[in-house]
């Protein structure tokens, strides 16, 4: 495309557009629906839609705009001007001085060494509570000592300070070690009173205390969740009878209604609300998915009930354990709120066990069922999604046969915008809880669901203040192909934070597949037998603040089983953390394989800091940290990794408790790798 003299604009559907401009010949704008980089001479770019674009400078002073979604914007050379708009943005200026401003969202202003800054930055609407500024890729990924308003030391290595005057706060760092004399700095409009928090890539320096015990310290997370659920109908609420049919008055009442389910079992219900409905439960309420069955004969040394015609949607068939030989069939039988393994033939029968025979729609049993409940999972879900705004509180949930990666709450639909709260998810098959773009799921005890707690998809999930234990256990799915706490896929800006995550059958915690900005905070991981949290082929992310115990018995091997296991996955930052390993698995590992790209770059380990973390282990040739790869090792080990101003507690220092390529003793792993230069090692 050629515009000539004069003001032109450009409007770009397509990377290969090319825009064909001459020197000083008017002030021209690129205005593009996809990704787009300025060629020579065109001044500004404004990005359309609401697609999670990038947009790229050139030389010039330009003016960039992002859409409605989460942008990349880079300014280049130049003077720039970067105006992110709504979504979740990143904002980098580049060389010269810029003028950098979020709009709404939660943004990340980021600065590199490459950038120069030899001129100031400003940022003109910077939000304490929601906006970062990241600097972790100065100073070979060591972070900055946070200082606060305080004067930079001489000799005390990388340092970050503010300070406000005049209604502009400044923000120094980079300083000299030796004189103390800042360098760079950049500007935010207003009085802003920064914290550590603020900033990707600075901690609050120690010093560090020392270690007088291994019992590592616990987040304090309820063991029971607490919240505020309603204990009368509200107001203008239709009250829902264990006989009424649910679906029915949903439809009726349409759009924006209110329900208060009844104390007692709501059975084989199967809703799909409209938007801003909410479902109350009083004290009591249950939502059943099983049939409870009566009238067992006697046949031989079993037990039989006829009539069973459910059949319920069989998925991922090739991902069982062979001590599941129907794993997969979500048509679960319980006895007394246990769930029974399902056998492949009559001849496999005995106790703990059912046949069901789908031919004959009959369920065998070897064991009596006289004087027992005996309930059959029937319904597939008790709530789906499609509908926005609706809350869910103070429910029991139970039994429903969701098949396997398909929850109780969150059916085929991912939820969006749901409140999930207060509630006791329970036995179902597959997964209790999918979340979808803005859901949040608060204050609920997950437990005891055959393949997995919670999981889902989506932008601006918030998982907070919930008890996840005991799931993964008897849908027959390898827990290390998708199972145990939770998981998490594709989201942008997910949020877990202060959850109690324990005696899952799998990992604690886990995001899978291109998760970026993901933070996990104040949670407390424990004995899950696959490991803590699991980052993999996933993006930026923090874990801090994080307690852990007993995590990864099941698979200590390599650097498996990890309290944090990151795999292939790049820029995490990991801080905060403690620690106990004993009897477990291993504490932190990098872990790259070959795995591919993704949507965001490759699925590589790189650009990873582990800092002020306190790792405790009292079993000998256990509870190993670093860093293996059994592909590229060479790039993951020259890869900006960097642990450092870590502790470690361990019965014998001469062990090889320490993996850079190679499994090392203390010192020669410092020696070798120049890893944990400002670590501390106690031995107990």
């Amino acid at each position: 495309m050629w515009g000539g003299t004069g003001n032109d604009t450009y409007v770009i559907d397509d990377v290969l557009d090319l825009i064909n401009e001459a020197a000083a010949a008017g002030t021209d704008l690129a205005r593009a629906s996809v990704s787009y980089t300025l060629g020579a001479n065109v001044e500004n770019l404004t990005l359309t839609g609401s697609a999670a674009l990038s947009g790229k400078g050139n030389s010039l002073a330009n003016v960039i705009t992002g859409n409605a979604g989460g942008n990349l914007l880079f300014g280049g050379l130049g003077n720039d001007t970067l105006y992110g708009g709504a979504g979740n943005d990143t904002l980098l200026g580049g060389a010269g001085a810029d003028i950098l401003s979020g709009g709404a969202g939660a943004d990340v202003f980021r600065f590199v060494p490459t950038d120069g800054l030899t001129a100031t930055d400003r940022i003109t609407d910077f939000v304490a509570s929601e906006d970062r500024i990241d600097l972790s890729e100065f100073n070979g990924g060591h972070p900055f000592a946070f200082i606060g308003g305080a004067a930079f030391t001489p000799g005390a290595g990388p340092q970050l300070r503010f300070e406000v005057h005049n209604s502009m706060t400044t923000v120094q760092f980079i300083a000299d070690p030796a004189t103390g004399v800042a360098g760079s700095s950049l500007a935010l409009n207003g009085a802003v009173d920064l914290t550590v928090g603020n900033f990707v890539g600075a901690v609050v320096p120690p010093p560090v205390p020392p270690i007088e015990t291994p019992a590592v310290p616990v987040v304090v997370v309820p063991v029971t969740p607490v919240t505020d659920s309603p204990t009368a109908p509200p107001a203008g609420a239709i009250i829902v009878s264990t006989t009424a049919n649910l679906q029915s008055l949903v439809d009726s009442a349409g759009a924006g209604a209110t329900f208060w389910l009844e104390a007692g079992v709501h059975r084989l219900q199967s809703i799909t609300p409209h938007d801003d409905q909410s479902f109350y439960g009083a004290e009591g309420a249950v939502m059943s998915g099983a049939r409870l069955l009566t009238g067992f004969a006697q046949a031989g040394a079993n037990w039989v009930i006829s009539g069973q015609t459910q059949e319920g949607e069989r998925r991922v068939l090739d991902e069982g354990l062979d001590a599941f030989p129907r794993h997969s069939y979500p048509d679960q039988v319980y006895v007394d709120n246990k769930p029974l393994l399902q056998v492949a033939s009559l001849n496999d029968l005995g106790p703990g066990k059912y046949f069901f025979d789908y031919t004959a729609d009959k369920i065998y049993l070897r064991d009596n069922p006289a004087g027992h409940s005996v309930e059959a999972a029937v319904s597939p879900f008790a709530f789906d999604g499609g509908a926005s705004g609706v809350t869910i509180e103070g429910l029991v949930i139970e039994k429903y046969a969701s098949p396997v990666q398909y929850g109780a709450i969150g059916y085929h639909t991912p939820p969006v915008d749901w409140l999930i709260q207060g509630n006791e998810v329970r036995l179902n098959f597959g997964v209790g809880v999918l979340g979808g773009d803005n859901t949040k799921i608060i204050g609920n005890f997950v437990h005891d669901n055959g393949e997995m707690g919670l999981g889902g998809n989506g932008d601006n999930i918030l998982v907070a203040n919930n008890e996840i234990s005991s799931n993964g256990y008897f849908a027959g799915i390898d827990p290390y192909w998708e199972g145990g706490g939770t998981k998490f896929a594709e989201t942008n800006n997910l949020v877990v934070r202060n959850n109690y995550s324990h005696d899952n059958t799998g990992y604690g915690m886990w995001t899978d597949i291109d998760n970026i900005n993901t933070l996990y905070e104040g949670n407390r991981v424990e004995f899950n037998t696959g490991g803590g949290i699991n980052h993999e082929i996933s993006y930026d992310a923090v874990i801090r603040n994080n307690s852990f115990v007993g995590n990864g018995a099941d698979m200590p091997e390599w650097l498996w089983g990890a309290a944090i296991q990151i795999q292939n996955s790049q820029h995490v930052e990991i801080y905060g953390n403690k620690i106990d390993m004993t009897g477990a698995g291993n504490g932190i590992s990098l872990i790259q394989q070959d795995r591919g790209d993704g949507a965001y770059g490759a699925y590589v380990t790189v650009g990873n800091n582990v800092h002020d973390n306190v790792l405790v282990g009292t079993t000998p040739d256990g509870g190993n940290s670093g860093a293996v790869a059994d592909y590229d090792e060479a790039g993951l080990l020259a890869g900006g990794n960097q642990f450092d101003h870590n502790q470690y507690v361990v019965s014998d220092g001469a062990d090889d408790h320490w993996v850079w390529g190679e499994y090392y003793d203390w010192d020669t792993y410092r020696a070798t790798s120049g890893q944990d230069a400002h670590s501390t090692l106690t031995l107990l």
